[in-house]
């Protein structure tokens, strides 16, 4: 249960911030008290049943501010005190008959003190008000894991269009070396017939040098007069 510990925190300052408007300042945040009833044990260090915690200082323990204090009610060392020692003891005990709804206890404990019927008037508000804070609490909850699911999955969104996208790269760059690659050979075949073709044309023209002028020789082979000229130079 040490999460409790920081729970309890956590409710303080969600109460401590409501204390403050949009528009307002931090000087006028008021003074919040949370007062936790457990019906375990809590705290090992002591058998204290009642625990008050404050922000003070760590040697000389003046308090930071007074604006926060914790209370801690641990019921199981509660049981082992004397009922009624205290004034904190007879409102454990109008709590204890709230909870289980001793209706007949509340009226006779209303009857001992007027704070008493003023605290059973409160409960009744404070049930009703519980509601309508749960409600929003379950309202804000399910906002929140709404954006944290859409956030999650927008994420996973962007991860998969950068896959794709680098896949797409590293195929495109795979398809324009393999079609470079068929272009080359491609080319170079049709090079080479080219120049197999013009070094034939040059073969037959030398063999006709003797035989044929260079006019006849050029129109008969297919290649040019300089061609030709070039060839009985050599």
């Amino acid at each position: 249960m040490n999460d409790f510990r920081k729970r309890s925190l956590y409710y303080w300052s969600r109460l401590y911030g409501e204390t403050i408007s949009n528009a307002g300042k931090y000087i006028n945040l008021k003074k919040c008290v949370v007062i936790s009833l457990l019906d375990f044990k809590l705290f090992k260090e002591n058998d204290n049943y009642h625990n008050i915690f404050k922000v003070k200082e760590k040697d000389q323990e003046f308090l930071l501010v007074d604006d926060l204090e914790i209370h801690y009610i641990e019921l199981p060392k509660y049981k082992l005190e004397n009922k009624d020692k205290t004034t904190l003891d007879k409102w454990l005990r109008f709590i204890e008959y709230a909870a289980e709804n001793r209706k007949d206890e509340l009226i006779e404990m209303a009857g001992e003190e007027e704070v008493y019927r003023l605290a059973a008037d409160r409960l009744k508000k404070l049930s009703a008000d519980e509601i309508k804070q749960q409600e929003y609490y379950a309202r804000e909850k399910a906002w929140l894991d709404a954006r944290s699911t859409a956030a999650f999955f927008e994420e996973k969104e962007r991860k998969a269009e950068e896959r794709g996208l680098k896949r797409g790269i590293e195929r495109g760059i795979e398809q324009g070396i393999e079609q470079g690659i068929e272009q080359g050979i491609e080319q170079g075949i049709e090079q080479g017939i080219e120049q197999g073709i013009e070094q034939a044309k040059v073969e037959v023209a030398r063999k006709l040098l003797d035989i044929l002028d260079d006019e006849t020789i050029s129109v008969k082979v297919g290649i040019s007069i300089e061609e030709v000229k070039r060839l009985r130079e050599e």
